[in-house]
């Protein structure tokens, strides 16, 4: 397979170098693998769950979380769309997610807790973002899980994904980083 565009990289692996701990992450003191397969199958399921909310080639999701498996699928599941991902520092105050969320056109929300959740919701006040577009990857209570998402993206046609995978060019735009805004507004780049 010819590795062109990000999401590329599962497939290959899974057809030339597939693993039972292709990702890992520590739940609950333990170490947690998840298979190539695993994690093609569930960033299949991202993409599908996007396009079941609505969203479409352009559209842009924002990712607010430290480094964890969920966040290489949502990543991948956002592009395989055609959409646009919007990483963002936890750290960064509400009005810095508000103006970013207004600026960048964020369409769905990728948070990993609780803490980060509580600070999404208080941004997206009177915002175009729906709150059923919000999703956790840890549980937390009132929220949408990730694994929704996921359970929204086994109604969705593997072949219709197909085809949104092929319109996706190298040359697409896969990320939009915002600068930290020490001399101003943030700046997406």
């Amino acid at each position: 397979m010819d590795v062109r565009r990000s999401f590329d990289i599962l497939p290959n692996q899974l057809d030339n170098f597939p693993k039972a701990d292709a990702l890992t992450a520590k739940i609950d003191g333990q170490w947690t693998p998840v298979s190539t397969q695993q994690a093609q199958e569930q960033t299949d399921r991202v993409s599908l769950g996007l396009v079941a909310l609505g969203l479409k080639r352009g559209d842009k999701a924002a990712i607010i979380s430290m480094n964890r498996p969920e966040w290489i699928m949502a990543d991948f599941g956002i592009a395989q769309i055609g959409g646009t991902s919007v990483p963002m520092y936890p750290n960064i105050t509400v009005e810095d997610y508000k103006y970013i969320f207004t600026d960048a056109g964020v369409r769905a929300v990728f948070v990993s807790d609780e803490k980060l959740y509580h600070k999404v919701q208080e941004a997206i006040a009177g915002l175009d973002i729906p709150a059923a577009n919000v999703f956790t990857f840890d549980r937390v209570a009132g929220a949408r899980h990730f694994s929704e998402l996921l359970e929204m993206g086994t109604k969705g046609n593997l072949a219709d994904l197909g085809a949104l995978k092929a319109a996706v060019q190298p040359d697409d735009l896969f990320t939009l980083i915002y600068t930290s805004g020490t001399t101003g507004q943030p700046k997406g780049v």
